[in-house]
């Protein structure tokens, strides 16, 4: 029973490292891909950005540019965080499942989607004050929202961060057992 446990938590967490990869390319793909359009098709850009900030009416591609590039640094932290969990599930698929090196990889993880969570509550302020930039004044504005993927975010940042904690722990007291032994 204990040996086919092993070997299914081994490959679930194979391919779940496998997965979160190729997550973590797309999405580095994505970011590459938002710099660019945002420098070779700025009017796609400004179309999107009237329709999230209405009361915006002119838009130039600096502005583009710098609101791809804080969309951009908010990818780039999920992205790290996502990669960090890869590298956990790589190291719990391993010979010794529970791990402290798969501890630490879990604790960065919660760190980082920790980091992007706050900066995408954070980085609402400057965004908004980017986009309307160009509004006569009197129609400019700062934004300021939370919403429930922030709660989100933090919480699982916090659940993972527990979770990690535990692990370590019980890694451990399984050392301490072995050399009991």
């Amino acid at each position: 029973m204990e040996y086919s446990m092993s070997i299914k938590v081994t490959r679930t967490s194979q391919k779940l490292a496998l997965l979160l990869r190729a997550v973590v390319i797309l999405a580095l793909v994505a970011g590459l891909a938002l710099l660019a359009g945002s420098v070779l098709a700025p009017e796609l850009w400004k179309g999107w950005i009237r329709n999230v900030y209405p009361q915006v009416t002119d838009v130039s591609e600096w502005q583009v540019v710098l609101l791809a590039l804080l969309a951009t640094a908010q990818l780039g932290l999920t992205t790290i965080a996502l990669w960090w969990l890869a590298r956990m599930f790589s190291s719990v698929s391993g010979e010794e499942p529970l791990s402290l090196e798969a501890a630490a990889h879990m604790r960065r993880a919660s760190r980082w989607l920790l980091a992007a969570t706050l900066y995408a509550m954070v980085a609402q302020i400057p965004a908004s004050l980017v986009a309307s930039l160009n509004q006569p004044e009197g129609a400019r504005f700062i934004a300021l929202g939370l919403s429930t993927s922030h709660a989100s975010g933090v919480l699982a940042s916090l659940v993972l961060y527990a979770v990690a904690s535990i692990q370590e722990l019980a890694a451990q007291v399984r050392d301490d057992n072995r050399q009991i032994v």
